[in-house]
């Protein structure tokens, strides 16, 4: 949120944080941080934990190869981990900042607790595998109820999306279906065309994937650099949004490091401004009064909401922390 304030004050009109540079007028651009946060800051992670001192083994793959595809009997095991991944994906999806690695871990937790033979979990149980998958496709769907409903990204990716619509003069929300209903309704059509041509792209690219393997870290690390550093300058053609990556790519390190999510931070500079402007609209409506939160109903419903999904995962927090017994000589 205060990445978010940079640039002029709607209120007032003088600069914030901007340290005389007239390049961070209108604030800080979301491709600048969102490429380093997910590009820079994942390279140096992966040079932290020393996963470029050995290359990846290469398995070549056929769709010809015996195996490749499912038999009837995995086809018969995959159908309730299906619906029931697919189900807690969607919902997980649509909680704001939950995203589809948590759908992906409470999908497996869920069928391993509910397994008959949970010790092939870890060994290619194919619950373990299709659970978690369609967790993760489902919550992909989900995190765009909030953004098309709100306008609030319910994932990094949707942030980035929301980035897309504002740059195209398109305001997400309650709005969004009767200003602009034939690209809501395009979008929607776009995500079940998209189920299809992705299954059908995958099968047959499966291949081609595989022999992404082959090309060593020690090469594909430097040409991941160069190209993020070329796609953050040809956006506007700015060096300082180019070191704004650069510290981006830092500050990702850092937050991957201490368990932060680097996708909050996207969250939270496309929606600060929108949350800054609707705030002032709103108290300059009820005289400065905060109490206009609480006065309405369904105003008030959100607050509690709100308190309450921010409440949860910290006492959960707390509560799993006092339970685990401490490992002595196990370090953080």
């Amino acid at each position: 949120f205060a990445l978010g304030t940079v640039g002029v004050d709607i209120g007032t009109g003088a600069q914030r944080y901007t340290f005389g540079s007239a390049e961070l007028i209108g604030g800080i651009d979301f491709i600048p941080l969102a490429i380093g946060l997910f590009g820079i800051g994942e390279i140096l992670y992966s040079v932290y934990l020393n996963q470029h001192a050995e290359d990846f083994p290469y398995i070549k793959v056929s769709t010809k190869d015996e195996g490749f595809w499912p038999s009837r009997r995995e086809w018969k095991e995959s159908r309730w981990p299906t619906a029931r991944g697919s189900v807690l994906g969607f919902l997980v999806g649509v909680l704001p900042g939950a995203g589809a690695t948590i759908a992906s871990l409470m999908s497996y937790s869920m069928e391993k607790s509910i397994s008959k033979t949970p010790e092939k979990f870890g060994k290619g149980a194919i619950p373990g595998l299709i659970g978690p998958e369609a967790a993760n496709n489902a919550a992909s769907a989900g995190s765009l109820v909030p953004l098309l409903t709100l306008g609030i990204p319910g994932s990094g990716s949707t942030a980035v999306l929301l980035g897309a619509f504002l740059l195209y003069g398109l305001r997400p929300g309650p709005l969004l279906m009767t200003q602009n209903p034939e690209f809501a309704w395009g979008l929607i059509a776009s995500m079940y065309l998209g189920n299809v041509v992705l299954v059908l792209l995958n099968i047959f690219a499966i291949p081609l994937f595989a022999s992404f393997m082959k090309i060593p870290l020690r090469i594909a690390i430097p040409v991941i650099v160069v190209l993020c550093t070329i796609g953050t300058y040809t956006v506007n053609g700015s060096i300082i949004e180019t070191w704004l990556m650069v510290l981006a790519g830092v500050l990702g390190f850092f937050m991957k490091r201490f368990g932060f999510s680097p996708a909050a931070a996207i969250v939270a500079l496309v929606l600060g401004p929108i949350a800054e402007e609707t705030l002032r609209q709103t108290l300059l409506i009820s005289n400065g009064s905060p109490l206009i939160f609480y006065q309405r109903p369904v105003a008030f419903g959100l607050v509690i909401l709100f308190a309450v999904l921010i409440a949860v995962p910290v006492a959960y927090r707390l509560i799993r922390g006092r339970s685990l017994p401490a490992v002595p000589g196990e370090e953080d």
